[in-house]
């Protein structure tokens, strides 16, 4: 499939993953951005596992991205009051797998992600809002935009995010993201306790009302971020509450816990990210016509199972893989759907049972909880690493229609 052009909205991650995976195809792109300036600043911390680093290295970009990111070696959970429950080792990924397992701004993610695309010579189009796409009888499509300008492609892939304009318009009927219930609300700080510092290690604290994570970037701030479950009106109630009485709130929350917890959060002065957690339903198709989806615009998932980032990357190689292989860009894609729609399912299928666990409230519940950590979760674990962190994508090997 050469000499055809291709039409993607959205620079986030899928995006340029699969721009980058084109221009390896000898086929042509733009990215159409809906935000008129990239903000390097936003967002908090994601988890890129070894099927996404993986990916990562064979765009040559691992090396990179691990300067900036933080290796994470341990997860460890602990109770409430600061005692361990169980701890994962994950030193040996590097070995297991040939990467490591890295936590990194998505800013800084996005930005070098973006940066190779332009160093390719693929051009991105900003403050390009999507508003409508029509199909012509030449199996073209035309994508028209909000500033009132137009372009024409042979396909169009959505890269969009969970909600997606394109998803909007190629299927008006699918379900649309539904709240999940959970709220996370995190920040930085400098002002780490000295005996606290957790070198290469994610820390999740399970509170009595809230689930309270951090771990060091490598700047050697400290990342936080509490998750707790609350109202969809309570949100609309709080919507302009200040930094201030945030924290206030999240204190309150976490008092009969570590203290520590509360050490973090006072210190805290730059402004807070605040994320409505939804979760995407499974959906019967990635496609209509020369119309396509992947990345959270597919098949988005709570950051509950750290693979959200991974998964997108990993479909969106997918895609850029099949239409190099499969002339007819409508099998392709149908191809692309076959190959991934499995694994989406399971990340899915775990972040939702994640959503769930974490969100036990009674007494009894996290009692519970804490036993099927440290009883069952050593051996569960190991086996989901081998099937979440073991797959990898073969660039070289080809795709069959069939």
């Amino acid at each position: 499939m050469t000499n055809k052009k291709a039409i993607i909205v959205g620079c986030g991650i899928a995006g340029p993953i699969l721009a980058l995976s084109l221009h390896r195809s000898g086929i042509d792109s733009t990215i159409y951005e809906a935000q008129k300036k990239h903000s390097d600043n936003m967002g908090l911390m994601i988890y890129l596992n070894p099927s996404g680093c993986n990916i990562l290295e064979t765009f040559g970009l691992y090396d990179k991205v691990k300067r900036v990111s933080v290796i994470c070696n341990k997860i460890k959970i602990n109770s409430h009051d600061g005692k361990n429950i169980v701890n994962f080792d994950q030193s040996n990924h590097k070995e297991v797998f040939g990467v490591h397992t890295l936590a990194i701004k998505r800013g800084d993610l996005n930005k070098i992600l973006r940066e190779e695309v332009e160093l390719k010579g693929i051009k991105i189009e900003r403050g390009k809002r999507l508003t409508n796409i029509e199909n012509t009888e030449t199996r073209s499509t035309i994508a028209f935009f909000e500033d009132g300008t137009s372009v024409r492609g042979d396909f169009v892939v959505g890269c969009d995010g969970i909600n997606s304009k394109v998803r909007q318009i190629i299927m008006p009927d699918a379900l649309p993201p539904k709240f999940t219930g959970s709220y996370v609300i995190g920040g930085m700080t400098d002002t780490i306790p000295a005996n606290t510092k957790p070198k290469n290690t994610i820390c999740f604290n399970l509170g009595k009302k809230s689930v309270f994570i951090y771990h060091l970037t490598s700047m050697g701030q400290a990342v936080w971020g509490c998750d707790m479950q609350i109202s969809k009106e309570s949100i609309k109630e709080k919507i302009n509450l200040s930094n201030d009485e945030w924290k206030k709130i999240i204190m309150s929350r976490h008092k009969d816990d570590d203290v520590f917890f509360r050490k973090l959060i006072e210190s805290t002065e730059q402004k807070l990210v605040r994320l409505s957690i939804y979760d995407l339903p499974t959906l019967p198709a990635w496609h209509k016509g020369v119309v396509c989806l992947t990345g959270d615009a597919a098949h988005a998932v709570t950051p509950h199972a750290g693979q959200g980032a991974s998964l997108s990357m990993e479909s969106a190689m997918t895609l850029g893989k099949c239409l190099r292989d499969i002339p007819d860009t409508e099998q392709a894609f149908t191809k692309y759907h076959n190959l991934q729609k499995k694994r989406a399912k399971k990340v899915q299928q775990i972040s939702r049972r994640n959503v769930w666990i974490l969100s036990y409230k009674n007494s009894l519940q996290r009692w519970i909880r804490s036993v099927l950590f440290s009883v069952l979760s050593t051996t569960l674990r190991k086996k989901q690493e081998i099937e979440m962190y073991g797959y990898k994508i073969d660039w070289n090997k080809k795709v069959h229609s069939n």
